[in-house]
């Protein structure tokens, strides 16, 4: 249908013609003015109208909800020019961002400069060592406005800055980078269909919420990719004023993204630091890295770059088993700390979990870290929770979606530790 509808659903479709991408910029920031032109000469027109309107609108809605698998937060920078400062990353570093940011100018139409005077930091600091969280976003919006963002790599992973292709033993900074500045734009990760194993790796959206050292393919923007910042972007009237906003408005929100490590199924248990089996007993409010919990910001040494908070939450899971790992490093209840807002999480009160984790430095205000237990990667994937079938399943899965047994996860876990290969 989609196809048939072109015009109706072109939103939904890979980039555009060049004349009506030069159109769009050159409608850019243009208000309408005057009242309407063409009116109605008679009823029966008029009601003519309404009907192709409500089969359009009927079409755009079968296409927005049955096609795309891009999500976006419903929020965009309101202005077609945004600069970010990386004065503090190396030469190498700089071009890899550069490189990032550079990949979403063409379909949103949007230009991003480097200016080492901007409030948009983007900069290297420990987050939770090697693996977990690569990197994340913190942005700020008012009302459906983006009014600032900083972006920080993790520098507890092993970065390649290069053009070509990095070792597997190496994280690609320029894939990395070019996912970040999507969530500056406002982009969502993509639904998780387009992005599992069964999906080649050269088709998979950049959006993805996961991703593997060695790999480079997060350097491409894809349909989905292009087709959010459209959504986003094409029918908007700028407003230029607000660039370069440095104060935090009355009535802001901050919102978090996070990009983890992709890890197969084989992967997370042979990895583990221990498969954990039990029940939830406790889920903390969404906290920040120090003492108080308290949401911070602090200031480099040069006074320009800004160092964001990290929030998290903590889980309580009281034992039932441990399915493999030492068991003298676990008591009766174990607390993970997962890097997220609390409010996003689909976990409840006496869900039933099996959980794969791993011991991390978690980074904490004044230079310090705590060594906890998190999930493997996204808690998405790395917690699976007992659904009504019996069968557990990753928490961003339907009931109706593949499922495990104790049994199987079992065995899985016990594999590693009996020395047998993946």
């Amino acid at each position: 249908m989609c196809v048939q509808y072109s015009q109706i659903c072109s939103f939904t479709k890979k980039g555009g013609s060049a004349e009506s991408k030069k159109q769009k910029a050159k409608n850019r920031g243009q208000r309408t003015e005057g009242k309407e032109q063409n009116a109605f000469q008679t009823n029966k027109e008029k009601d003519m109208f309404q009907k192709k309107m409500l089969v359009s609108l009927v079409l755009v809605f079968f296409c927005i909800t049955s096609v795309h698998a891009y999500n976006t937060h419903g929020v965009y920078w309101p202005v077609s020019s945004v600069s970010y400062d990386a004065h503090t990353m190396s030469s190498s570093w700089k071009s890899a961002v550069a490189y990032g940011s550079g990949k979403w100018e063409y379909p949103a139409d949007f230009d991003w400069r480097s200016n080492d005077g901007s409030v948009n930091d983007v900069y290297l600091y420990d987050i939770d060592g090697r693996g977990g969280v690569y990197a994340y976003v913190s942005h700020w919006t008012l009302n459906s406005w983006i009014t600032k963002i900083r972006i920080r790599f993790d520098v507890g992973e092993s970065w390649y800055t290069g053009s070509s292709t990095p070792s597997s033993t190496r994280l690609d900074a320029r894939s990395i980078a070019t996912h970040e500045f999507g969530h500056g734009m406002g982009v969502a990760h993509t639904q998780s269909y387009r992005c599992g194993s069964s999906v080649s790796e050269f088709s998979r959206p950049t959006m993805c919420a996961t991703y593997a050292y060695g790999k480079t393919y997060f350097r491409t923007l894809e349909n989905d990719d292009e087709n959010a910042v459209e959504h986003l972007y094409d029918t908007l009237s700028f407003i230029p004023a607000l660039e370069g906003a440095s104060q935090t408005e009355a009535g802001e929100e901050i919102r978090f993204d996070f990009v983890y490590e992709t890890l197969t199924k084989e992967e997370r248990a042979k990895r583990a630091l221990a498969v954990l089996h039990g029940y939830v007993v406790g889920i903390s409010e969404t906290r920040f890295n120090q003492d108080s919990g308290e949401y911070w910001e602090d200031v480099s040494e040069d006074g320009e770059t800004m160092y964001t908070a990290i929030p998290y939450y903590e889980v309580d899971v009281e034992l039932v088993d441990i399915l493999s790992g030492d068991t003298s490093r676990f008591r009766k209840t174990v607390t993970l700390t997962v890097i997220g807002e609390q409010e996003e999480t689909s976990l409840s009160l006496g869900d039933e979990l099996v959980a794969y984790v791993r011991d991390a430095p978690f980074v904490w205000r004044g230079d310090t870290s705590h060594s906890v237990i998190m999930p493997m990667s996204d808690p998405l994937f790395s917690l699976l929770s007992r659904r009504d079938d019996g069968l557990y399943r990753e928490l961003d899965l339907k009931d109706a979606e593949i499922g495990f047994s104790l049994q199987s996860l079992t065995q899985e876990a016990m594999r590693p530790q009996a020395g047998v290969d993946e």
